[in-house]
């Protein structure tokens, strides 16, 4: 019986010597940092397919490396050849106008001058290489053609170009005879000069608007001598009435019967 049971033990210890080898030789589930883990290759490692990777003229890679001298160099080529390009498709600009001719009407007048003094030029332009003399307020010149810009004058027997605005057919210097009158007049125009010399040069003292009471006490065709702010001043006869314009203006027609 004693037997028995030492054997029964003994089968029992070789049993389990034997599953103890096997489970060495079976990997664990536990030690599985032990084992190398297969990593799948990379297409950065693999050696690439000509056909795949495709022509590198298409895929804008350069096939060999330039020469950076070669580089500059077209660059510049390329650039020079486009400026030349724009510059000789710009158009030119448009030629400057040529100024307008002046057209003089002739005439054969003395004028005056009624500017402190006036330039005589050699063309009808302002310019500040043309100017041959200068006349003083008052002197008398012949003018043989008229514009409304320039008049062509004529001094010494040489013809200049002077600005009309300046010149006038009146002379400033002219005495004027007066006829005595002692009157009441009334201006016309909505502004009349009062001047201080019976002249269009004369110098403004003041300006009267339509309907202004004047004591008239000279007369002359071209001009008036009056009584304004108790002073002897004169104006343009064209422009006086012994009607008062306001008076006129304000009267109310009787209604029809």
């Amino acid at each position: 019986m004693k037997f028995k049971i030492t054997a029964a033990l003994l089968a029992c210890f070789l049993l389990l010597a034997s599953l103890t080898a096997c489970n060495k030789d079976k990997p664990s589930d536990e030690t599985g940092d032990d084992i190398p883990l297969l990593t799948p290759a990379t297409s950065s490692t693999a050696e690439p397919d000509p056909d795949e990777t495709g022509d590198p003229d298409e895929t804008g890679d350069p096939a060999r490396t330039e020469d950076p001298a070669a580089t500059t160099e077209a660059t510049t080529a390329a650039t020079t050849e486009a400026t030349t390009t724009a510059a000789t498709t710009t158009a030119p600009p448009p030629a400057t106008a040529e100024p307008e001719e002046i057209k003089f009407t002739a005439c054969d007048e003395t004028v005056y001058v009624i500017a402190s003094a006036l330039n005589l030029r050699t063309s009808p332009a302002v310019e500040d290489n043309n100017i041959a003399t200068q006349v003083s307020e008052g002197q008398a010149i012949q003018r043989t053609g008229y514009h409304e810009t320039w008049s062509r004058v004529v001094i010494e027997g040489k013809e200049y170009y002077a600005s009309s605005k300046y010149l006038s057919t009146e002379n400033p210097n002219a005495e004027v005879i007066f006829t005595t009158r002692y009157e009441t007049v009334y201006v016309t125009a909505e502004y009349l000069y009062i001047r201080e010399t019976p002249s269009t040069v004369g110098k403004i003292y003041d300006a009267a608007t339509k309907g202004t009471e004047l004591i008239r006490i000279g007369f002359s065709e071209d001009w008036s001598k009056v009584m304004f702010d108790n002073k002897i001043l004169y104006c343009s006869s064209h422009y006086l009435s012994i009607e008062n314009p306001n008076a006129a203006a304000t009267t109310t027609a009787a209604p029809a019967q």
